[in-house]
């Protein structure tokens, strides 16, 4: 009896995965990464520089407003500096930037089923 729940479980756990797998790979939209205003992969002062730019109309190429927007507040300057004080250190990242960030990404997070 204990064999067959301990194997029920262990199939339950295994299938719960491969769920999870499966969801994550229907994944749609694109995805950007929080304070990643150039679109180089990175967050880095260049992005804070391509911010400046931008609110001053000038050309800014392969600009992403909304990995400029960090705080959701539509482009300002106050977004340059909360990079700024991400990349010093003089911030409790609230605004979890350098994270990436999924549109229209719907992921089910499914309960952790001990196996043993």
């Amino acid at each position: 009896m204990i064999k067959t729940i301990k194997k029920l479980i262990a199939f339950s756990a295994a299938a719960i995965i491969m769920f999870t797998v499966h969801v994550s790979a229907l994944a749609t939209g694109e995805s950007y990464i929080r304070g990643d205003a150039n679109n180089d992969g990175k967050v880095t002062v260049a992005d804070v520089t391509a911010i400046q730019k931008k609110l001053m109309s000038v050309s800014v190429s392969n600009f992403n407003e909304k990995a400029a927007d960090v705080d959701g507040n539509g482009l300002k300057l106050a977004d340059a500096v909360k990079i700024q004080r991400y990349l010093v250190g003089y911030d409790n990242n609230s605004y979890r930037i350098g994270e990436t960030v999924y549109d229209n990404y719907d992921e089910y997070e499914l309960p952790f089923v001990p196996v043993n």
